[in-house]
């Protein structure tokens, strides 16, 4: 099947090094208490240099082998280039799905949105006054999440169930994805956030911009039932305020209640907690290296890897390709 996922790493002679990729030994990011408190507002503090922070570099290259298999799933079936927003998807569900999630779901979908959010928090969350009136093309990002029956829906299709800080439109400079082992573990912290948006007390979270949780798996999906996103949370804000952040997230979510893996070219700040800068051409952060390898498979590495280019040589030049546009 053309563009098959996940890709099998089989009769290869070179396999990525999985001995470094798990992470669950990495000391958490240490931060000074004595600079950093939950009710204090960070703004006029530099932001923190995100290149301190490692890649798992191990853990990239493995997902550019899957990469490496998908395209070749292309060119096994036709010598003509594939259509590039097929062969995109493909390359983006490689970098960014997780074989055999151990996400942990309790109860049904609406009984979880329904126990952690309120109507009253449905407030906070957007209402649909006004908002039929514009045609789908016409609503904003935030618009269209923020519609409440389109928001709980998309959670129930396995999709992102947004939160946005009714206090802070501005644009994040900065992601911090969090994989953890449960569903419930995942709401309890965006219901943190959100007590937080409700409190006079300004504190941690009034840092927040956006933050989502994914929905359950959908099903029916045959293979990829247990193929879920890697970022089971993800939390949209300035960077001068990861330190902050961070420190709050790791508190109540603690090692025991996160995985390592993490979707690739995050940086690593503790056990299942990645950080990326976010773009500036209005798409995610794991689309902008899809786009990226797409781009590069089609324009220069398609004859290349028609003539028998290895699995090494193209994780090594997709790397490259990748790091260069971060």
């Amino acid at each position: 099947m053309v563009g098959t996922f996940p890709p099998l790493l089989q009769n290869e002679s070179v396999k990525p090094n999985r001995r470094k990729a798990d992470t669950r030994d990495l000391p958490d990011v240490p931060v000074d208490r004595r600079l950093v408190k939950p009710t204090q507002r960070l703004s006029k503090l530099p932001a923190p240099a995100i290149q301190r922070l490692e890649r798992n570099q191990d853990g990239d290259k493995e997902k550019l082998g899957w990469v490496y298999h998908v395209v070749k799933g292309f060119l096994s079936s036709t010598e003509e280039q594939p259509n590039k927003d097929l062969l995109k998807e493909a390359i983006y569900h490689a970098l960014s799905l997780e074989l055999d999630a151990k996400y942990q779901v309790q109860g049904s979908d609406v009984d979880l949105l329904d126990h952690h959010f309120s109507q009253k928090d449905d407030v906070l969350l957007g209402k649909e006054t006004g908002l039929p009136s514009k045609t789908p093309g016409e609503l904003t990002y935030r618009e269209k999440a923020t519609r409440i029956t389109a928001n709980r829906k998309a959670f129930k299709e396995g999709k992102y169930f947004h939160i946005f800080n009714p206090n802070d439109e501005s644009i994040s400079s900065e992601r911090m994805v969090v994989n953890v082992l449960s569903q419930q573990d995942a709401m309890l912290l965006l219901k943190d956030i959100l007590k937080g948006w409700e409190s006079e007390v300004t504190n941690w979270s009034g840092h927040v911009v956006v933050a989502k949780v994914l929905g359950v798996s959908p099903k029916g999906k045959g293979d990829r039932d247990n193929h879920l996103k890697y970022d089971k949370v993800v939390i949209y804000y300035k960077s001068a305020h990861r330190e902050t952040i961070l420190e709050h997230v790791k508190a109540v979510l603690p090692e025991d209640k996160r995985v390592s893996a993490l979707p690739a070219f995050y940086r690593i700040a503790g056990k299942g907690i990645g950080i990326g800068k976010e773009r500036t051409d209005n798409v995610s952060f794991t689309e902008g290296n899809a786009i990226a390898l797409t781009n590069w498979v089609l324009e220069e590495g398609w004859e290349s890897l028609k003539q028998g280019m290895s699995m090494k040589e193209f994780v090594s030049q997709g790397l490259e390709k990748v790091l260069d546009q971060l």
